[in-house]
């Protein structure tokens, strides 16, 4: 019963990101957020991945930990800089849940895909900074880089660590 229920859930999961191909191939745009995860560097995330975004406590602010919908989660950061929002995500695997550590509230930004270009190097201070060992992608849009996080690096190392 319990591999039903999975199985049902999986399956679930994976039409909800078929819908999202769908829409995102046959409009041309995502959107997204833009993540300040510490001073002057920039992630981004589709909006549907996240669960919730949660501004923290200053007792929080320096935790790996904390409660979200009483369920202690991993808080992954990589700020130097005073941290006061958590971005909450689903995980690649059913009932996996971690947050992004920001510090700044996220902004909602609507992109064409069309405008935003890969990059394949970045200047030294990015390429040593903690944030580039979880990037699965720098991108430009406009003037701005971002980092598209390596979701899969972030849960296998979760994992292996024991965090969750």
């Amino acid at each position: 019963m319990n591999e039903m229920k999975s199985a049902g859930s999986k399956s679930a999961q994976q039409q909800n990101f078929n819908q999202t191909m769908s829409l995102i191939t046959t409009s041309g745009t995502l959107e997204l957020y833009v993540l300040a995860l510490d001073d002057g560097i920039l992630g981004v995330l589709p909006q549907s991945l996240v669960l919730d975004i949660v501004a923290l406590n200053p007792s929080e602010a320096n935790d790996t930990y904390f409660t979200w919908q009483e369920k202690k989660i991993p808080l992954i950061s990589v700020a130097n800089a005073r941290r006061t929002h958590a971005l909450v995500i689903e995980g690649v695997e059913d009932h996996l849940q971690y947050a992004f550590a920001l510090i700044s509230a996220p902004i909602t930004r609507k992109i064409r895909i069309s405008a935003m270009k890969d990059i394949d190097s970045v200047d030294k201070h990015l390429a040593n900074h903690p944030a580039h060992h979880y990037t699965y992608q720098y991108v430009q849009h406009e003037d701005q880089l971002w980092i598209v996080p390596d979701l899969e690096l972030i849960e296998r190392e979760l994992k292996e660590s024991g965090s969750v």
